[in-house]
């Protein structure tokens, strides 16, 4: 069976995609490290990172997101 949907669909993209700060990690490992992305400068403006292929906590603040990798 075929899949409806185009092949270019994105899925699980909601509100917390585009918080400002992330705490992110690899999915598959067998270390935890986490890094804290922000806001990047792209040619159309300011834009949040949208990391796919790794897992996330959103947060609204940097300094908040420094304290989650930190704890």
């Amino acid at each position: 069976m075929l899949p409806k949907d185009p092949f270019y669909s994105v899925y699980g993209v909601d509100h917390n995609s585009f918080c400002p700060y992330k705490v992110v990690w690899g999915r598959v490992s067998n270390t935890c490290r986490a890094a804290v992305l922000g806001p990047m400068d792209s040619p159309v403006g300011r834009k949040p990172v949208l990391p796919f292929e790794a897992m996330m906590v959103p947060l609204t603040s940097e300094s908040e997101a420094h304290y989650v990798v930190g704890a």
